[in-house]
């Protein structure tokens, strides 16, 4: 009986010891994961290509939008040039129709003619002849003043005094007695038209509507002194050109 007791405690010894150890089963949710996790580099990897696409292609629209950009430009300045061209050709125009209404006329041009005088020729170049008729103009010597920068248009009709020289002329034929009302507005409109950018210019338009409203001219006066306004905010002229239209 001992000895049948003691087989049977072996074997059931032996049968524990031989035992796997117990492992649950993976429930669905792991099993999802896992798959996920396998699947989670390939995105990534996917997302890459998709992000340099992108890029490439707002690249590829911004550098459209330039060369719009560009054509416009191009085609603003081709505008520009052809309204400059117009408005010289017009007052080119309104010079000849008044040299025909006065063949007497001895007024300076809007071109001035070419050739050097006695007078040019005593100075060595348009830089003392322009301060030389500053100092006449400073003595009031307004003939003689208006004498040198005629000679000094002639002579440089291109150089660097010239649209200082039509500026002063224009204020000298306004200040003789009685004032020269035609060779005046030459002056100034050939600098308004042949130097656009100039730093007289503001001054030039203020003057120029003074000239019309000395004449009587309101209209073309008050739209001179407008232009002035908008084109030069900020400029003293502006500010005369103001108070001048207060009291048009």
């Amino acid at each position: 009986m001992r000895k049948l007791l003691f087989v049977l405690t072996w074997v059931v010894a032996s049968s524990a010891v031989a035992a796997p150890p117990y492992e649950s089963l993976p429930t669905v949710g792991s099993q999802k994961s896992a798959s996920q996790a396998e699947q989670a580099p390939r995105a990534a990897s996917g997302q890459a290509p998709t992000a340099m696409w992108d890029l490439y292609s707002q690249v590829q629209q911004l550098q459209q939008e330039v060369q719009s950009l560009r054509g416009m430009v191009e085609e603003l300045n081709h505008q520009l040039n052809q309204m400059r061209n117009g408005e010289r050709q017009r007052y080119l125009d309104l010079d000849r129709r008044l040299n025909e209404l006065d063949p007497d006329n001895k007024g300076a041009s809007l071109a001035p003619a070419t050739g050097k005088s006695s007078t040019a020729s005593r100075f060595d170049n348009d830089k003392a002849m322009y301060e030389q008729a500053s100092e006449l103009r400073k003595k009031s010597q307004f003939r003689d003043a208006i004498e040198l920068l005629n000679d000094l248009l002639a002579e440089y009709p291109r150089g660097a005094y010239a649209p200082y020289s039509n500026y002063w002329l224009g204020e000298l034929y306004l200040a003789v007695a009685p004032p020269d009302y035609k060779s005046a507005k030459k002056h100034f409109v050939s600098l308004l038209v042949d130097y656009p950018d100039h730093v007289k210019v503001p001054d030039a338009m203020y003057k120029l509507g003074r000239l019309y409203a000395d004449q009587e001219q309101q209209d073309k006066a008050r739209s001179t002194w407008n232009a002035l306004i908008q084109k030069y905010p900020g400029k003293s002229a502006a500010n005369l050109a103001k108070n001048a239209l207060s009291s048009l």
